[in-house]
């Protein structure tokens, strides 16, 4: 039990020494180098969020109140009506 006790404080110790800003720092200072690119990668991962968002809230929407949306009972009220109220004017 000690024995596998001093390997897992080794362990900890070994990962709290190292640099996490070197990791961290390769892998974003490609992003990071300007600020042009910086903002323009915030901005469309806003917007890529903002739409995968709302599509899976739409859809989410569609399923809880199917068959009560004016899409869905459109046909029952409307009829063979769908051609257009031009048909009048023959």
């Amino acid at each position: 039990m000690a024995t596998m006790l001093s390997g897992i404080y080794k362990c900890v110790v070994a990962t709290s020494n190292s640099k996490p800003m070197a990791r961290t720092n390769s892998s974003t200072s490609s992003i990071i180098k300007r600020n042009a690119v910086f903002l323009t990668t915030i901005f469309a991962g806003a917007f890529a969020t903002n739409i995968v968002f709302n599509i899976g809230m739409d859809s989410m929407w569609d399923q809880i109140n199917k068959g009560r949306q004016w899409k869905d009972i459109k046909q029952r009220y409307m009829g063979d009506q769908e051609g257009g109220e031009d048909d009048d004017d023959e």
